[in-house]
């Protein structure tokens, strides 16, 4: 699941603004919805926030990262390769 890809910050909204809003997606919601099935979540993973993410999702099986480079589009959360490999580093560090 790639969650609010119209974020630039996505994770940084869903923690600390999301919240304002009660009766919209929260993270108590990606949690829930990872306990109830196995869940691969996309954000906008990078190497200083991605253990923070991990941490935060605990019913969250693994994370989704697009691999693409010179992309247009806004309303998809990619990464070049470059990027991905050091957001896997990153996780557990």
């Amino acid at each position: 699941m790639d969650v609010l890809t119209e974020y630039r910050d996505a994770w940084a909204f869903l923690r600390d603004r999301a919240p304002e809003y009660d009766e919209e997606f929260q993270i108590a919601d990606l949690v829930e919805l990872g306990r109830q099935r196995p869940l691969v979540v996309g954000l906008d993973f990078r190497p200083d926030n991605v253990s923070g993410i991990v941490a935060a999702l605990p019913g969250v099986r693994g994370i989704a990262l697009t691999l693409a480079d010179g992309v247009r589009r806004e309303d998809v959360h990619v990464h070049s390769y470059a990027e991905a490999l050091r957001v896997v580093r990153a996780v557990g560090r």
